[in-house]
């Protein structure tokens, strides 16, 4: 599975860099129960999803990524190492804003089983606020999800994929990649307030990638809207503050987080 045919010199500067997040989704998605299915991935990055997804018996694969600059590279990755899966995936071309693209609703529309995969941004920023070479892939606009209960604790984008996938397809299932700084019960209870039931795939704990401002989280404590959850070590022993974790990340020292993948069923909406 480390069959990256781009390096760090090829890929392009906007665009996101393989890492924990990447590795625990890949190794975890083989127990979701994809076979068969149509998939539509939300947020691409190279490819490194679409042939696993394929070899585990998806039907077909749609891919879109907010950052277009990235879909050459998927496209020439897959074609390149996988060519007999190449008649089974779609790529958009186009900048696309999670489930917002004509070839994507007709799958939603028309497909009996559906899968939807991402692996989004879980920390706002503010449109003023500038950060690093990879912003899209770290940090989603808080003003982009104002009108999502969750968006003041980091969940605005996830909140707002549900939402809008519950619209458009009621019975398709979404399989997330979700970091666990704001703690499992706000993740929970966001997910089930859009009709959505957890089943839980993996959990692990993972460094804090390096380049993430912290400062969001800061804030969260800081206003008093909630404890953040990080670790001074890997064992879940030592709990820290988001201050103390972003005084540790600048001064390059690691940090941890915990890590869910989480395969989410859609429940009967009750009144």
């Amino acid at each position: 599975m480390d069959k990256l045919l781009c390096s760090d010199d090829e890929i392009p500067p906007d665009g996101f860099r393989r890492d924990s997040w990447n590795d625990i989704f890949r190794d975890w998605l083989e127990r979701s129960k994809i076979q068969g299915a149509d998939v539509i991935e939300v947020g691409v990055w190279l490819w490194y999803n679409v042939w696993l997804l394929l070899e585990l018996g998806a039907k077909s694969v749609v891919w879109s990524d907010y950052n277009s600059n990235v879909i050459p590279y998927a496209i020439r990755n897959v074609q390149k190492t996988h060519p007999e899966l190449a008649h089974k995936f779609k790529a958009i071309p186009d900048s696309v804003d999670l489930l917002d693209h004509e070839i994507i609703r007709e799958v939603l529309n028309t497909k009996k089983r559906v899968f939807v995969v991402a692996c989004i941004p879980q920390v706002a920023r503010h449109k003023n606020q500038n950060f690093w070479h990879d912003d899209i892939a770290h940090y989603y606009y808080f003003e982009d999800c104002q009108e999502e209960e969750w968006n003041n604790i980091g969940l605005g984008l996830n909140s707002k994929l549900l939402r809008k996938l519950r619209e458009a397809n009621s019975e398709a299932i979404a399989v997330l990649n979700t970091a666990v700084r704001v703690w499992e019960e706000n993740l929970f209870k966001m997910f089930k307030n859009n009709w959505y039931q957890p089943e839980i795939l993996a959990k692990s704990i993972i460094p804090q990638c390096p380049t993430t401002n912290l400062s969001f989280f800061e804030s969260l404590e800081d206003s008093g809207i909630l404890e953040c959850q990080f670790f001074e070590d890997p064992d879940w022993k030592e709990h820290i503050s988001a201050k103390e974790a972003e005084k540790r990340r600048l001064a390059g020292i690691k940090i941890y987080h915990e890590m869910y993948v989480v395969q989410w069923n859609p429940q009967k909406q009750t009144y």
